[in-house]
């Protein structure tokens, strides 16, 4: 018997997936400096907190890199359309409900407030000053691997076992907690790879689907 639901957020909750470059650009920081550290990184020539160290001086130069800028960017990114009412619907059940992201924790958490999950877990931490300004971030770039570290701290604070648990995401770093519980529902979205579908529990088209099989 299924008793938690655990959800991905970009291009599951969302319409959309966030983009570093995007994010960049909206904060109107250089997008060329963005992409050479983003090279650097990939061919080794720097390490990831050398990366987001760079990435924080490009969105400071701005004058921008403030909180409440950050939350208006992410504010604006749209939640799928039935994405309320299925947390309504899987809460009106006793499910137990929680958010898992590769995402940052800012828009981890607003996403949450959104939709009205109390549970979240986000792979990009910000730290800001008293005055609200990006002081610094840490990234981890196993993304797939902090999400099942961050689902196996979930279980036992919550005393559930993996096979208890429904995990609905789109994307290749939920792969991880496919196999680990057996119950992956993978969401046919723009961002649907066939793999998914072959190590998924379940493929819906749209988030309401749930409400037929849980």
């Amino acid at each position: 018997m299924f008793k938690a639901v655990i959800f991905d957020i970009d291009g599951t909750l969302t319409k959309k997936s966030t983009f570093w470059k995007e994010l960049t650009e909206k904060l109107g920081g250089s997008v060329d400096k963005h992409m050479q550290l983003f090279e650097e990184l990939l061919e080794g020539k720097i390490s990831i907190d050398k990366a987001c160290e760079g990435l924080v001086e490009v969105w400071n130069s701005t004058g921008r890199a403030v909180k409440p800028e950050f939350e208006k960017i992410f504010d604006a990114i749209p939640l799928r359309d039935d994405a309320r009412d299925v947390v309504g619907y899987l809460k009106s059940k006793n499910y137990k409900l929680c958010i898992i992201t590769g995402s940052l924790d800012i828009f981890a958490e607003l996403i949450a407030k959104k939709v009205g999950i109390n549970t979240w877990y986000a792979n990009g931490n910000m730290k800001w000053d008293k005055d609200g300004k990006l002081i610094n971030f840490s990234f981890n770039p196993e993304q797939a691997e902090q999400k099942v570290t961050q689902f196996k701290d979930y279980l036992k604070k919550n005393k559930l076992e993996s096979n208890e648990c429904v995990v609905v995401g789109d994307s290749g770093n939920d792969i991880g907690l496919f196999k680990l519980t057996g119950n992956g529902v993978v969401v046919r979205t723009e961002f649907w790879e066939d793999e998914f579908g072959e190590i998924a529990w379940r493929v819906i088209g749209g988030l309401s689907e749930l409400k037929k099989i849980l």
